[in-house]
């Protein structure tokens, strides 16, 4: 899965959830895991970089944490 298709999974499942902000708390939430400022994620995004599945699973865990409040 890439960048992009992670940001696009969790903003769906953010909002799923009735949060507002699911883009920008989707890309907090990978940022806050891949110890990453915003425009590095853009800049990996842009080069469509796969997520490894160690962090893949990672960050759906704090998304589920996320969409439970």
């Amino acid at each position: 899965m890439t960048l992009s298709q992670l940001i696009a999974s969790i903003s769906n499942q953010l909002g799923e959830a009735g949060i507002d902000s699911n883009s920008a708390e989707a890309r907090e939430l990978i940022c806050h895991h891949l110890k990453i400022s915003k425009s590095e994620l853009g800049l990996l995004e842009i080069q469509n970089k796969p997520v490894g599945e160690r962090d893949l699973k990672a960050i759906r865990e704090l998304a589920d944490l996320r969409a439970s409040r």
